[in-house]
């Protein structure tokens, strides 16, 4: 490559090779089952459907206000926020509109009645079993989440790893 610089020293390489993208780690339906199935609590249970379902980011998850929700037409809307008291971020500009399954509308309602109950918060993620109780969840308790589950079903994952597993509900 001498002719190429003219004899001189380039300060950088003068060719240089594009390596390919490496493809995003993914988890197979067995795997999301098992680890749907591993979950204690119906807010959590419903947490990973909802993240695996959507491909949702675990910041729009956590962001989500219940007026977010709009059961009866089977859509959620993934709203940004710079307010969110819990720090999450939808990392978008704009309101995004996303169909959601009866499956799925059907674990948001049980989570409703049987887990949150009276609880006064717009978030639907909140601490129902840590303090402080009724506050929306932060990516700390998710992560300890992930950390619980990962030792019950041995299973390596992240929670960003559900937003490239997307599983499509049948019907």
């Amino acid at each position: 490559m001498h002719h190429v610089g003219g004899g001189r020293r380039a300060p950088t390489r003068p060719l240089r090779l594009r390596q390919g993208r490496q493809l995003p780690r993914t988890l197979n339906e067995g795997q999301v089952l098992a680890l749907v199935e591993a979950c204690e609590h119906l807010r959590d249970r419903f947490l990973l459907v909802l993240l695996v379902e959507t491909g949702m980011r675990i910041g729009q998850a956590l962001g989500l206000h219940h007026a977010d929700f709009v059961s009866h037409r089977r859509e959620l809307h993934i709203v940004p926020r710079s307010d969110n008291a819990n720090g999450a971020r939808a990392k978008t500009t704009e309101v995004t509109t996303i169909p959601i399954s009866a499956g799925l509308v059907r674990l948001y309602t049980a989570y409703m009645f049987e887990e949150y109950g009276e609880t006064d918060s717009d978030y639907v993620f909140v601490n129902l079993f840590a303090e402080p109780r009724g506050a929306p969840m932060r990516y700390q308790a998710v992560y300890r989440l992930v950390a619980a589950l990962r030792a019950r079903t041995g299973i390596e994952f992240s929670p960003h790893m559900f937003r490239h597993s997307l599983v499509i509900p049948p019907g």
